[in-house]
């Protein structure tokens, strides 16, 4: 049995001063030089080749380097070759530099461990070859394990360490086997009793490639290095100029981009030489150096990447900065520029031509200038984000985005203060043009030779005389005082020329009025005298007066009404949409107010006022447009809630609310004017009805403004019904209104198509949320929510188009609903016998009523249509066609489309039937009565159960005609 090798001990623990340690240590020159990279540094530079030691490798003086200890010493073995002592030390010691090179050097630093196997040699030869490799080992050594026999006289060991002082452990190994305490046999060969293949061939070709995969590796590593430091050397101080600093960036990028290409093409080849030393037989050692240099390559990559990233970081914030001061200094050079043109554009004019073309020149240089404006608040927000950016940049930055608002602001207070003495001459100039309109129109009047005979045409002249002094009291320019007061501020720039003028203006202006006030006398006298007038002066004045108020009243306040919508669309939801955090709620806060205000603008206060004093005008002009009324303002209504909740969100109370509410000189929130619609459409029918009151019984005009009371009363209902609709989603426009809800019910629904036998929704019922409104029947499903339960739109059907059954043979909670002409029928099975009676009655009842009103309107469009032909014939006005406007031209294209729709479902018979029905009923087909009907409209017969008919005609859409 073998024993454990000896262990010299006739030394203490490792010393690293001790002799052989310097000596190592002096001797241990590594074989590579470590690349100077910033980070993880890769493996040493090769300074011994491979065919330097290629004879040395093959004549087995050194055994292959390939294995590990195993307490994880590198191991180098030195066989018993008889050629070793022919090596030159020089020769050893470049073969065995090259092995050391070979190793990891991470691998190395806890030292090598040395088999020397000189079972067969002498003490004294013993000790030459171990002097020889001691000598001449490149590298730090800490076992040597001996293979050799005892002398005669007893072990040497001892007195080996005592003679070399060496810095590491020796120890006896009498026997191969006893090696295998130490190294695990898969790293020894078979000779020293392990299993390792020693194909010499095979590993000097497998090192080949591994030291051509070294060498590559640590030229892109020098590359590296090299590319750091010149990024490390980069004063971006020197280069003033953005074009320098970006051709360096892209320079260093461009660079940045072939290594990283070299690199993973590099790397790639080390994964793919691992994979391909499963079958060439590399040894672990050769393997370990590949990985271990991919490895490295990988981390070095990495930290190169990082402070690449850092250097290309700071090329970017140089240059944005850079831009940024550029743009800055433009700009205010720009600014300053502009206030030298503004304060160069004058301010005043000589008549009305002139203001207006100065005003122009105002609006076309305030146009060029608000491109500076934008270009100033949009380097404003990059200062901005640059500033969370870089914070080291806030000292910097804030102060000019703070200048660049404070010169915008200044631009547009000076373009304000200045357009607004222009807007004061126009102003003046304004008045004059009315003070001379009205002299004239005044003086027109009182040189009409009038006819007096007619009460009417008194009472009318009478209104006519107040209308044209209620105008003069609107007039700004009543007297020399007046303008002076009104117009003080800009007193020193009015030429000499426009005051004189303007005194000789409110001269005349003086003067006709007083002919005016004085023909208003004599008139009223006249009719005082008159017994034939019906009713009295004073009573009739009275009533124009209010007259003239009321009219006065609605056309201001709907001025008043449009300015409102239109600042709160342009200082709240403009606002509120360029900020990014709340642009996605404006379409919630304000619904289609901008509809109603394109509505209101555009349509309803222009014909207004071309209606002047003309009340019958007034009451057209609402009829006309109710159904656009009643649209939009449904619209506008139903959003209402969801409004609420917007701002809500919001809050009125959030900095940007209170800024747009100061900026307006609101006094109230955004709340309040969301009201504005509601609060108008309600102050129409005070108005006209006030209207009405003051218009003569004896006028047609107070007829029409009692039908358009009705009609807006009209309005108003269907707003207030519309606001009681359920939690609708979905619904379409094109429906609304809808009228009152009359009633709702759940059912299953099954849609069959009559003309084809076909079952729609795959033969299984649907169940439907039914919503039956005064003109539609709407058909959605329950959708439950954590909110509640709500209900999503899936289609409608007219009320006016359809057809009933309530009664179906066997099935007594069903009813059928179809509509007229199409095949398709919808069968509706409710959850009970009462449930379908209640909801079937109240069907029938709408669709009667609606059909009624469909006749009633049909008749007065044809009455109107004939009307309007008459009165185009006789008097050739065109007032009725000028007012339509594109909303209600629309809207009656859709009726007389929809009046010959109807009327090609309701024609007579033809002469075909006639001839049917002539012939008698000999020769016509029997059919039995499954279900009652009850008849709908003059057209339609009752129909019961068990009855017999006979078959006229199969008209088209289905309809059958029958006696």
């Amino acid at each position: 049995m073998s024993r454990p090798a000896s262990r010299a001990a006739s030394r203490p623990p490792s010393r690293p001063g001790s002799r052989a340690g310097s000596r190592a240590g002096s001797r241990s020159g590594s074989s590579r030089a470590s690349v100077a990279v910033p980070g993880p540094s890769l493996s040493q530079e090769l300074q011994v080749n491979l065919k330097d030691c290629e004879n040395l490798i093959r004549h087995r003086i050194v055994g292959l380097p390939g294995g590990f200890t195993k307490s994880g010493h590198p191991l180098i073995m030195f066989p018993n070759n008889y050629r070793f002592n022919e090596v030159l030390e020089s020769d050893l010691h470049l073969l065995l530099k090259y092995y050391v090179s070979v190793i990891p050097k991470n691998e190395q630093g806890p030292g090598f461990a040395i088999v020397i196997d000189r079972s067969t040699e002498s003490w004294q030869d013993i000790q030459a070859v171990f002097s020889k490799i001691i000598s001449v080992f490149p590298a730090t050594i800490k076992e040597v394990f001996l293979m050799y026999r005892y002398p005669p006289s007893g072990p040497m060991l001892g007195q080996l360490a005592d003679d070399y002082l060496l810095d590491f452990d020796i120890f006896h190994v009498s026997h191969v086997t006893e090696l295998l305490h130490y190294i695990d046999a898969k790293y020894l060969s078979n000779e020293l009793g392990g299993s390792s293949p020693t194909d010499v061939d095979t590993w000097l070709n497998v090192q080949q490639h591994v030291d051509y995969f070294t060498t590559s590796a640590t030229k892109i590593a020098r590359r590296l290095a090299t590319f750091v430091k010149a990024l490390n050397k980069e004063d971006l101080k020197q280069h003033n100029n953005n074009e320098i600093i970006q051709e360096v960036a892209q320079k260093n990028r461009s660079c940045y981009r072939q290594l990283r290409t070299e690199l993973e093409d590099l790397t790639g080849q080390g994964v793919f030489m691992l994979a391909k030393f499963e079958e060439e037989g590399a040894n672990m050692m050769q393997r370990l150096a590949v990985q271990m240099l991919c490895y490295q390559l990988d981390s070095t990559w990495q930290y190169f990447t990082t402070t690449f990233k850092i250097q290309d970081q700071m090329y970017v914030q140089h240059v944005e900065l850079n831009t940024f001061q550029t743009e800055f200094r433009e700009l205010s050079h720009k600014f300053s520029e502009n206030e030298k043109i503004i304060q160069k554009l004058s301010v005043s004019g000589s008549n009305l031509y002139e203001v207006n073309k100065q005003l122009d020149k105002f609006d076309n240089v305030i146009e060029a200038f608000a491109m500076d404006v934008q270009k100033a608040n949009k380097l404003s927000k990059v200062g901005s984000d640059l500033i969370l950016e870089h914070e080291f940049a806030r000292d910097s930055l804030e102060p000019k985005c703070t200048e660049l608002r404070i010169m915008c602001k200044r631009q547009e207070i000076l373009f304000l203060e200045r357009r607004q003495t222009l807007l004061k001459f126009l102003d003046l100039f304004e008045e004059l043009d009315k003070l001379s309109k009205w002299c004239t129109t005044a003086t027109q009047h009182m040189n009409m030779d009038q006819d007096m005979d007619r009460d009417q045409d008194i009472l009318s002249q009478i209104r006519q005389i107040d209308y044209l002094i209620s105008k003069a009291k609107e007039m700004k320019i009543k007297s020399r005082i007046g303008f002076e007061e009104d117009f003080d501020d800009i007193k020193h720039l009015i030429a000499a020329k426009t005051l004189f003028s303007v005194g000789d203006k409110v001269k005349q202006f003086e003067e006709v009025k007083k002919e005016v006030t004085a023909r208003r006398a004599s008139l009223r006298q006249k009719a005082a005298k008159d017994p034939n007038i019906p009713l009295s002066c004073d009573s009739s004045n009275d009533l124009s007066v209010r007259h003239d108020k009321v009219l006065e009243e609605l056309l201001s306040t709907e001025e008043r009404y449009v300015q409102d919508l239109h600042a709160v669309l342009i200082g709240y939801r403009d606002r509120l949409e360029s900020a990014s955090n709340f642009g996605f709620k404006t379409e919630d806060m304000f619904g289609n107010m901008e509809e109603i205000f394109e509505f209101h603008s555009q349509y309803l206060l222009p014909e207004l006022g071309r209606c002047g004093e003309n009340s019958r005008m007034i009451a057209k002009t609402f009829l006309e447009y109710t159904d656009d009324m009643k649209r939009i303002y449904c619209s506008y209504c139903q959003n209402m809630e969801t409004a609420r909740s917007a701002v809500a969100s919001v809050g009125e109370d959030s900095p940007i609310m209170q800024t747009c509410q100061r900026d307006l000189g609101h006094q109230l929130p955004l709340s309040s004017y969301l009201l504005k619609p509601v609060q108008r459409l309600t102050k129409y029918q005070l108005l006209i009805k006030d209207l009405a009151d003051c218009s003569l019984s004896i006028s047609g005009s107070k007829v029409d403004l009692e039908e358009c009371l009705e009609s807006m009363l009209n309005v108003i209902k269907a707003v207030n019904d519309s606001l009681q609709i359920p939690n609708l989603k979905g619904l379409p426009e094109s429906i609304q209104p809808l009228g009152s809800l009359v009633c709702q019910e759940t059912f299953s629904v099954v849609s069959e198509n009559k003309s084809q036998s076909q079952i729609l929704f795959r033969n299984s019922k649907q169940h439907r949320h039914l919503l039956l409104y005064e003109n539609n029947l709407i058909f959605s499903k329950e959708v439950t929510e954590k909110g509640g339960s709500s209900y999503q739109f899936k289609f409608s059907m007219p009320v006016g188009s359809m057809g009933m059954s309530s009664i179906i043979k066997g099935e007594e909670k069903k009813m059928e609903v179809w509509i007229i002409g199409q095949p398709d029928a919808f069968t509706l099975e409710a959850k009970s016998k009462k449930a379908k009676d209640d909801f079937s009655l109240e069907l029938r009842k709408v669709i009667a009523k609606e059909k009624e009103n469909t006749s009633n309107r049909l008749t007065r469009i044809v009455k109107t249509v004939v009307n309007n032909e008459t009165l185009s014939a006789t008097s050739g006005s065109e007032c009725s066609g000028s007012r339509r406007s594109q909303f209600s031209r629309a809207r009656s294209l859709d009726q007389e489309a929809w009046c010959n729709t109807y009327q090609s479902h309701s024609l007579g018979r033809s002469s075909s039937e006639v001839e049917l029905l002539d012939n008698g009923n000999n020769r016509l087909p029997t059919y039995t009565i499954l279900a009652d009907y009850m008849a709908l409209t003059t057209r339609e017969l009752n129909l019961h159960n068990g009855e017999s008919v006979h078959l006229v005609k199969k008209g088209c859409a289905g309809w059958w005609y029958v006696r």
